[in-house]
């Protein structure tokens, strides 16, 4: 990689400090919302929602393409970019995994505006996509993008947000184009497009519209970087890019030049992105793939606490190793540092770090599991929750920091063994966007019809004041004759969120396909419960039926068809007419 040591800077280096990149309201346009990796949602979740049913109202659910037989969801997470999308619509973006690609949909109602795949393999499942500074450009990488033209592959790709991914524009004429083609990347206020080569540094390139040049930076050193992201930040004038390495060192690089400002010698490797407070410059990141270490350096290079590093967790040969593999958040107020583990034997924790001294506030056993795959980085909320995924352990998390205790709000599990691998967004206008494996029971802006069977969903969850939960109508519902009596038979309704109340059980002497204003005649649980007995219905009269589910909060789809019409009779009631 020499070539690079002395690559001409052809973007120019924008004046305005990197911290000015902070500002954006409302967008998500990166992993982790900024360039600073902090993870901060803009919106304080009402404390009537503050329950164990908070991941369970669907403002909408978008299947993903491909079946569940097909793949699963991955580490990719949802951005999104109000005024970006087909004519100026308010659009969230997030990679598949199978048959893999990128979807755009309406933010607001999970209106499908376009999906599929540019050119690759799986990583476009794994890695999540970056905003242009205005919106209207969207890059993205991938893995397996060689053909004839392009032997070294093009990993770095862009298209217009308005139109999709069938057009397209990359890095494939550029003199490297895997330096760019490891990680999710970040813009810089500039508007070049940082990302790293693995086992290398952190490279950017620009894009000309039609086609993405570079490296026009490089950092002057290897460092070692694998699977972590980099962060970006000031110290005075100077623009830095910060990223550690499986080399074990933390270091900053000139924006401008690439030059080294400073290196931190550690003894663990860093996996995890850094984080980086906007208002001080201060970086932090955990290290650590057995020990846990968490990092704290100013943005000149000096120290904040009294050593460099502080120790979370001691690896014993007892218990099982740690591994620090993703970006943390930093709460609103900058005293609090969250971080999550991951290990082999599912027993990963969420750490909170005191950011004046790096004493660790409380931990939480969040069952965290996985090694090397992208894992999900919590985000926090200005009141203090916290929303992240244990991973392997398939369960999407929400807790409640108490200062120096946590408190699991609510957690969603995932079906048929999907990761909860992604870290969420969430809009300042309460909704949380989240790639889940689960059961498909509410509808989109496309007018598609819940199955109630597990789909790939990009989901939209709504946290707002007044927000109830919803489920379907059980499904396989029939209803059999008996002397006197009808019996319902359904499907129990899946209810990951643990939102169900009863079912209700409605009768009518006349077809319907609404319940509203109707009473019902029973209402029954526990959710497991398949079959109802109506034993009030008379021999000779025709009935018609339905069964809706209800919610805790009150919630019930009153739109549904009626089965029927049923009319009891008793069988052995029979007149003989003649005698053979």
């Amino acid at each position: 990689m020499n070539v690079f040591k002395t690559i001409e800077v052809r973007a120019a280096v924008c004046v305005a400090a990197f911290a000015g990149a902070a500002g954006y309201a409302e967008t998500w346009p990166t992993r982790q919302r900024d360039n600073f990796n902090t993870g901060r949602a803009a919106y304080s979740i009402p404390a009537e929602r503050l329950n164990s049913g908070l991941f369970g109202v669907f403002a909408w659910q978008k299947p993903m393409p491909g079946g569940v037989n097909e793949g699963n969801t991955g580490g990719s997470s949802p951005v999104f970019f109000d005024g970006a999308g087909p004519g100026g619509t308010d659009i969230v973006v997030c990679g598949y995994h199978w048959p893999k690609g990128v979807l755009g949909v309406n933010r607001h109602t999970g209106a499908k505006f376009w999906e599929g795949n540019p050119r690759g393999g799986e990583l476009i499942g794994e890695t999540t996509p970056a905003f242009s500074l205005n919106g209207q450009t969207l890059y993205l990488v991938n893995d397996a993008t060689q053909s004839e033209t392009f032997p070294n592959g093009h990993a770095l790709m862009a298209f217009a947000t308005s139109s999709g991914p069938t057009t397209y524009w990359h890095n494939g004429a550029s003199a490297c184009p895997e330096c760019l083609g490891t990680g999710s990347p970040k813009v810089a206020p500039d508007g070049r497009i940082f990302n790293h080569a693995w086992n290398d540094r952190p490279y950017a390139a620009a894009d000309m519209g039609v086609a993405i040049t570079g490296p026009v930076w490089a950092a002057d050193t290897a460092i070692s970087a694998c699977p972590s992201d980099l962060a970006m930040t000031s110290n005075g004038g100077t623009q830095l890019i910060v990223m550690g390495g499986r080399n074990a060192r933390l270091t900053a690089f000139d924006a401008a030049s690439g030059v080294t400002v400073w290196s931190k010698s550690l003894s663990r490797i860093i996996d995890a992105a850094p984080t980086v407070d906007p208002n001080t410059g201060r970086i932090y990141v955990p290290a650590g793939s057995d020990t846990i270490d968490v990092v704290a350096v100013n943005a000149d290079g000096t120290l904040p606490w009294s050593t460099l590093t502080k120790r979370v967790f001691t690896s014993t040969g007892v218990n099982n190793p740690q591994l620090a593999r993703s970006a943390g958040c930093l709460s609103h107020d900058g005293l609090t540092y969250y971080f999550q583990t991951v290990s082999r034997q599912n027993d990963g924790r969420l750490y909170a770090i005191n950011t004046t001294n790096g004493a660790t506030r409380w931990s939480l056993a969040t069952q965290s599991g996985g090694w090397d795959d992208v894992t999900s980085s919590p985000i926090v909320t200005p009141n203090g929750i916290v929303v992240v995924g244990n991973n392997n352990g398939g369960v999407y998390y929400a807790v409640r920091d108490n200062g120096t205790s946590a408190t699991v709000i609510a957690t969603f599990a995932m079906d048929a063994g999907g990761p909860a691998r992604s870290s969420a967004a969430m809009s300042a206008d309460g909704f949380l966007y989240l790639p889940m494996r689960t059961a498909w029971i509410a509808s989109n802006g496309d007018g598609d019809v819940p199955s109630a069977n597990t789909r790939n969903l990009l989901c939209a969850i709504d946290l707002r004041t007044g927000a109830t939960a919803v489920l379907p109508p059980p499904g396989g519902q029939m209803a059999l004759i008996r002397n006197q009596a009808v019996l319902l038979k359904w499907n129990a309704i899946p209810d990951a969120a643990g939102v169900f109340d009863h079912y209700n059980i409605y009768r009518s002497l006349s077809p319907f396909t609404d319940v509203t204003g109707m009473t019902p005649i029973a209402s029954v649980s526990p959710r497991t419960t398949a079959q109802y007995l109506d034993t009030s219905a008379a021999n000779g009269t025709s009935y018609y039926y339905a069964v809706t589910t209800a919610t805790a909060g009150g919630g019930e789809r009153k739109q549904i068809g009626s089965i029927g019409p049923r009319t009891p009779r008793d069988e052995t009631d029979r007149q003989v007419v003649s005698v053979a």
